[in-house]
């Protein structure tokens, strides 16, 4: 977050409150792009100032990142709720998973009795441009009155951790 700034919170209709606040969110991969865009929230309404200008603030730096994260490409976008892409990335975890089995099963037949297995790598599917744009997805699939489905957390989480993503509580990712 670059800036977060209250534009206004005035007193109206005996006692509620109305609000408007935008924010600046900067995003940076490791590699070095970045993208930064601007978002805004407002409320009506609200019973106390406190919780007008919570909330404005909470929705401005949501905004802000959703729009910063679309700018890394279409798996970041809208095409998250859209059940087709998430079935395609769904598709490419199990793929990930079944190639790192097949290699802990190769792994553990050729050093049974020798030698104490080799840390897993991730497998070549793991550098596909579905999984590295999802590296940030769960922060966007996290909308109130939209879960996300346990298949597409472990698919968000694996492909994030995949591409050196830090991967936090519930999914999200730094």
């Amino acid at each position: 977050v670059v800036r977060v700034e209250l534009e206004f919170c005035d007193v109206v209709n005996g006692g509620r409150f109305s609000a408007c606040s935008s924010a600046i969110v900067e995003i940076q991969l490791k590699d070095g792009t970045m993208h930064q865009d601007l978002g805004t929230g407002s409320i009506e309404n609200a019973r106390t100032r406190h919780e007008a200008i919570e909330k404005v603030k909470k929705e401005a730096i949501t905004d802000a990142r959703k729009r910063a994260l679309k700018n890394f490409g279409p798996y970041l976008g809208n095409s998250l709720y859209d059940r087709n892409t998430m079935q395609r990335l769904e598709g490419e975890y199990r793929k990930l998973v079944m190639a790192q089995n097949a290699e802990r099963r190769r792994v553990k037949s050729t050093s049974a009795a020798t030698a104490p297995a080799a840390p897993m790598t991730p497998a070549p599917a793991a550098t596909t441009a579905a999984t590295t744009t999802a590296a940030a997805a769960a922060a966007t699939v996290t909308t109130p009155g939209r879960p996300m489905s346990r298949g597409t957390m472990n698919c968000v989480v694996a492909a994030a951790k995949a591409t050196g993503a830090q991967v936090c509580g519930g999914g999200a990712v730094r």
